[in-house]
């Protein structure tokens, strides 16, 4: 942004500062987790799944210290079945998936807001593989969670909404998609 504003000697020390950041080491086991997540999250968002599947399951490796059921591994779970789902690794991301929400229920109880999530990723990756029907429960639930947990108006219950009114819809149920994304907006 500051080079496409002219202002490429401000570009180039952001530059240097942000690299030497990323280039010290981690001087704990939560930095080094969280500097393997942000990496793999960059790798996402650039369309680079294998570097993102790879990175979260590095991510992972380094949250087992904190134990399976501590929310940074739930969390990496969830991010690591979306990645594979990208990649597309459709079996192996539907098993990670289903991990991160047995892990997160039993963790965090079923209405916190990770097992929201981890129900999410995991009917997303249904609904991905044409199963549409086994994929509106996870949606159902993880809608009545973040109901509950952030309220009508939070965009993830937006999100939630649509997701759901998508598998109405597909279900050929026009009434209920239809209140759904009405809702929804």
């Amino acid at each position: 942004l500051l080079e496409d504003a002219g202002r490429k000697d401000e570009a180039s020390r952001l530059k240097a500062r942000a690299e030497a950041i990323r280039s010290k080491p981690a001087s704990s086991p939560a930095e080094a987790w969280a500097a393997a997540m942000m990496t793999a999250s960059k790798a996402s968002r650039e369309v680079r799944y294998g570097d993102a599947v790879e990175g979260f399951r590095k991510a992972l490796e380094l949250a087992a210290p904190f134990g399976e059921e501590d929310e940074r591994a739930i969390r990496t779970l969830v991010q690591l079945a979306l990645a594979l789902r990208n990649k597309p690794d459709f079996p192996q991301a539907e098993a990670t998936a289903r991990k991160a929400v047995s892990l997160s229920e039993a963790a965090l109880g079923p209405t916190a807001l990770e097992v929201a999530d981890a129900l999410n990723a995991l009917a997303v990756i249904l609904d991905d593989t044409d199963r549409a029907d086994e994929a509106e429960d996870p949606y159902q639930r993880a809608l009545a969670i973040r109901m509950k947990g952030l309220g009508q108006d939070h965009i993830y219950v937006a999100v939630s909404l649509g997701n759901l009114a998508g598998i109405f819809r597909q279900q050929q149920k026009y009434a209920e998609a239809e209140k759904l994304f009405q809702e929804a907006l």
